[in-house]
């Protein structure tokens, strides 16, 4: 009887673990090379509706960044579920009993990497997003000020109120989606603006020979951030919140975005090309549109 009752419990403490995957915006297969497919992972949730509110706003926040130069449309956004046994993270000496084991340290996110493999398995394999893997971002219950960007496929925020889709932006869109680094010092800041790949962080600011020389005469000086690093302007969502993103990353993400969809700016199916350099672009940015 009491090993019958111990199976029971194993297995309705995995059915009320299993994750279960959600259609929060779909504007064509997301099997369709053109598309994009966001998804959002929660942990620290034992509401479901509670976080699928969260993820509608955040997928209405998401698809109306301008950087999508009009074509939002191509974006479709998902949300995974995973029903914690309690809600938040831990943070500060109290700890929470989540699917992921998320925690939160200073100003970083962290999850159990194996644990979110379980979950990502669990709610994506057999689908056609598994393969071609989406953009993803996980979203700890908690309101602490924390974003961790966990390289070209990944991202963790908290759902912090006082720069709320700031994080996101920051942490998605800019690391994750585009490859920008922060814009303050930081370790191994050199060595990324040497990095021919990373397009917001340069070793020289002579014109011809740096990463960005139309920024050069359309923003001015870029400034230096540290010994043999530049950034092409002091005033950018990579530098701090809950500042737009300067003419060089907006690009980047833009030129990206075109690149990938293979469309072109303007929306509406526009013939007319993205011309970074045009001063028309210099107010493309982010719109924050309100909190979680």
């Amino acid at each position: 009887m009491r090993r019958l009752l111990a199976i029971l419990l194993a297995v309705l403490s995995l059915t009320a673990k299993a994750a279960t995957l959600h259609t929060i915006i779909t504007n064509g297969s997301w099997a369709v090379s053109t598309q994009r497919n966001l998804v959002i992972f929660g942990d620290g949730w034992t509401s479901q509706a509670a976080f699928l509110r969260y993820c509608t706003n955040a997928a209405t926040a998401w698809t109306n960044q301008a950087v999508w130069c009009g074509h939002p449309e191509r974006w479709n956004v998902y949300a995974v579920h995973t029903n914690s046994v309690e809600d938040g993270t831990d943070v500060g000496g109290v700890f929470k009993n989540t699917v992921m084991d998320g925690a939160i340290t200073g100003d970083a996110i962290s999850i159990d990497a194996t644990k979110r493999g379980n979950v990502y398995n669990d709610a994506l394999f057999g689908t056609p997003l598994y393969d071609p893997a989406p953009l993803t971002v996980t979203v700890v219950n908690d309101g602490t000020y924390a974003g961790t960007s966990g390289g070209q496929i990944q991202s963790r925020i908290s759902t912090n109120d006082t720069y709320g889709w700031d994080i996101l932006y920051h942490e998605a869109t800019g690391h994750t989606f585009a490859n920008l680094k922060d814009e303050y010092d930081h370790a191994g800041i050199t060595t990324e603006a040497a990095d021919s790949s990373v397009k917001n962080l340069a070793t020289s600011t002579t014109e011809g020979t740096n990463k960005w020389p139309f920024a050069v005469a359309v923003l001015g000086t870029p400034s230096l951030v540290s010994a043999g690093a530049y950034r092409p302007s002091d005033t950018c969502k990579m530098r701090a919140l809950p500042a737009v993103y300067c003419l060089v990353c907006s690009n980047t993400i833009s030129t990206n975005w075109l690149a990938l969809t293979g469309l072109s700016a303007g929306g509406g199916g526009s013939s007319e090309p993205y011309i970074p350099s045009r001063p028309s672009f210099l107010n493309f940015g982010t719109l924050r549109i309100g909190n979680p």
